[in-house]
């Protein structure tokens, strides 16, 4: 039997299809308008939404920039840079507020003939870029969501470089990037996944980011693995749009080429130790065990105080202080300081807590240069630029076996390794009752460590490493 099909509803399917034809086809014009712009850029761009923040992510981004302005200066090369990032109040909008703050917080300036141009994003799309804005199903979510919000951010703020460095860790977005003709490239701080989360998703064990709830329920931890492999699987594609690649250490490094189908290299992060010299051996040292660190839940700042305060009812001096110093990026980390605050008190140690939030890099050097022992209790720290700058400050450092810190900084010659709160516990005892001689031997060894990872060293592996300075030497 044949159908027929009344002629309004053919007329409707026709404009129908045609409307759909034409979406497509603006959509497409638009794509090839955006690849065409990109291709015309000459300039390299840096991605980096808190370029302000003053982490060690951020010391990476404005070194970077200063190696290759350098390069640029050295061998007459004339090329632009673009840094994408947002306003902060406390820049009063300007660029030069901006750079003023990072040379207070890094010492970083860049030369005077360098091309920079700070564009900054909008705060509608920005806002997509936290992951407080993402309750359920975090780790997927917030990849995608903040993608999306950085690459339309991008796009439309009116300057496309043709090759965009990802200096923060939002890889989702490389893909989208690719679509309109820009390459990415990154510096990989730590792998959003990682063989080792899901392994503890697996033995259903309980930390800051597989709480409790799911971790005692076998049908909630099964299906919270399944969406683990698949998120996983998710981040190996999107490796195959990234066309150079840094790891930050030997283990983001391991677990990078485990998921990426890239050719990786290791380039440690540049560190302070501007301040590396004997003299610091003779500093007159307080009894004081110094944190720095931004205040992240990863950071795990209540295992720092528990273990201070264990370690004050078996055998630490009496006026040890501990001394916590890190950046507050937003709410969130200032509701964190105030908490840590009241377990200091819950604790009974608040007395001998001290918290310096967001302090100049002037005091935090006087500090850590007058400190004992410097501690770090993240667990599968990525790198662990506070420890070297331990070391170059000359604290013993006291830190979690396990990450880049067991990889490639920390020797039992110059400090100590602990997993657990005793031990911990245990560590600060010894680190805060060496005599002076061999305090003394340990710190000139970590003198000799730090040393390795200086900002000298950084900006000689990039621009000799990086194709941004290899092609067309």
């Amino acid at each position: 039997m044949r159908v027929m099909i009344p002629f309004p509803t053919l007329f409707a399917l026709v404009i129908a299809r045609g409307s759909m034809f034409f979406f497509f086809l603006i959509i497409a014009a638009i794509i090839a308008f955006l690849r065409y712009r990109a291709r015309r850029g000459i300039a390299v761009g840096f991605l980096h939404p808190n370029a302000g923040a003053g982490g060690g992510g951020e010391r990476v981004l404005w070194l970077m920039l200063q190696a290759l302005m350098e390069f640029d200066a050295k061998h007459n090369r004339s090329k632009e840079y673009v840094l994408y990032t947002k306003r902060y109040p406390a820049t009063d909008g300007s660029d030069e507020t901006l750079l003023a703050i990072v040379k207070e917080q890094f010492g970083v300036v860049l030369p005077s003939q360098g091309k920079l141009r700070i564009v900054y994003l909008s705060p509608a799309w920005i806002q997509w870029t936290e992951a407080s804005r993402y309750r359920r199903l975090t780790l997927v979510l917030h990849s995608i969501g903040s993608a999306i919000a950085v690459f339309a951010a991008v796009m439309s703020s009116g300057c496309l470089a043709p090759i965009i460095y990802d200096t923060v860790g939002i890889p989702f977005v490389y893909p989208l990037l690719s679509l309109v003709g820009i390459k990415a490239y990154a510096y990989v701080h730590y792998p959003v996944i990682s063989t080792d989360m899901i392994q503890r998703i697996q033995s259903r064990e309980a930390q800051f980011n597989n709480s409790s709830s799911i971790s005692s329920s076998p049908l909630l931890s099964r299906l919270k693995l399944w969406y683990y492999r698949l998120f996983a699987a998710m981040y190996r594609g999107v490796g195959w749009f990234c066309h150079e690649v840094f790891t930050n250490s030997t283990w983001t490094n391991n677990h990078i080429t485990q998921l990426w189908p890239r050719p990786t290299k290791v380039l440690f992060p540049p560190c302070n130790v501007t301040h590396l010299h004997s003299e610091i051996s003779s500093l007159e040292r307080h009894p004081w065990i110094v944190s720095v660190g931004q205040f992240r839940p990863e950071k795990d700042h209540p295992l720092q105080l528990r273990a201070f305060a264990r370690a004050r009812s078996e055998g630490l001096p009496k006026d040890a202080k501990l001394i916590l110093i890190g950046g507050a990026r937003n709410r969130e980390d200032k509701e964190r300081v105030e908490n840590l605050k009241s377990l200091a008190k819950d604790l009974k140690i608040d007395d001998a807590v001290i918290f310096k939030v967001s302090i100049p890099l002037s005091e935090l050097r006087d500090t850590v240069t007058h400190s004992s022992v410097g501690l770090h209790c993240m667990r599968d720290e990525h790198f662990g630029i506070g420890v070297v700058e331990y070391l170059a400050a000359g604290c013993v450092p006291v830190a979690h076996n396990s990450g880049g810190v067991k990889n490639d900084i920390v020797r039992s010659e110059f400090g100590f390794l602990a997993t657990t709160e005793e031990e911990f516990s245990n560590a600060l005892i010894k680190a805060m009752q060496l005599d002076p001689a061999t305090s003394d031997a340990m710190r000139r060894k970590g003198f000799a460590q730090a040393a390795k990872f200086s900002d000298a060293e950084f900006s000689s592996n990039f621009t000799k490493w990086s194709s941004l300075c290899t092609k067309g030497r």
